[in-house]
């Protein structure tokens, strides 16, 4: 900023500039010192191998009813944010630190496979109740077999873009048959309400019926009834 006030040769000089420029530099070079402190701070508590934060599986448990979460370290975001501002800044990152920054690209498309899965597997949950899970025990535990290797084996320094493609083909299978479940159970209580809804017996106060006819017309009408509702199941 103060090379900038140097060019202005237009500006008039006054009394007071030269200890204002005095106390410019005072200021600028405490926060250059505030900075390397910072800085030296900063890289002597970063770990040596931070690589080792990776070695984790992709997926874990995060409650008793079976929701899943990301499992990549908070902490590993941060440090790509704190690389960033302080190559900004112009310091020399250290070796370790750099390492990891290489991977940076590749963690942000496993951390984005891996999210999809979760979002996907969380939403069929989300549409189950207690009692709709029970039913759907099996077909769950069949996508929980896909899911297991990132439970357990796969970590975030191996490939996810054919384990993301697996995962994603069954929950996507599963949650068109929850739809579908869902959706026919809605069609059910529309069909019941309209069932209770119905009359059993029809008046029609137009008409005289004499000896047998009524029970006729009335035999006639329910199967009229009954052929409609049969409709909602074919």
């Amino acid at each position: 900023m103060m090379s900038f006030l140097n060019m202005a040769h237009f500006l008039p000089s006054v009394g007071v500039s030269t200890d204002i420029r005095q106390q410019y530099e005072y200021v600028k070079q405490a926060l250059d010192d505030f900075i390397q402190r910072q800085f030296k701070e900063w890289s002597y508590h970063i770990e040596n191998e931070p690589t080792k934060k990776l070695e984790c599986p992709l997926i874990k448990r995060v409650n008793d009813e079976g929701y899943l979460q990301a499992n990549f370290d908070p902490s590993l975001l941060k440090l790509f944010q704190e690389i960033k501002f302080w190559e900004r800044l112009g310091f020399d990152i250290p070796p370790y630190a750099s390492e990891i920054l290489t991977r940076k690209n590749d963690l942000r498309t496993a951390r984005e496979n891996v999210m999809l899965i979760v979002r996907d597997y969380n939403r069929i949950l989300d549409k189950l109740d207690s009692y709709e899970r029970i039913l759907f025990k099996e077909r769950i535990k069949q996508l929980d077999k896909k899911l297991a290797p990132g439970l357990n084996k796969i970590t975030w320094l191996k490939s996810t873009h054919e384990y993301t493609i697996d995962c994603r083909i069954s929950a996507s299978e599963l949650q068109q048959q929850v739809d579908k479940f869902k959706q026919s159970y809605r069609d059910c209580i529309k069909l019941c309400k309209k069932i209770s809804e119905a009359l059993l017996i029809k008046i029609d106060t137009r008409k005289i019926f004499e000896n047998l006819e009524f029970e006729e017309y009335q035999v006639k009408d329910l199967k009229s009834k009954e052929k409609k509702n049969r409709l909602f199941f074919f």
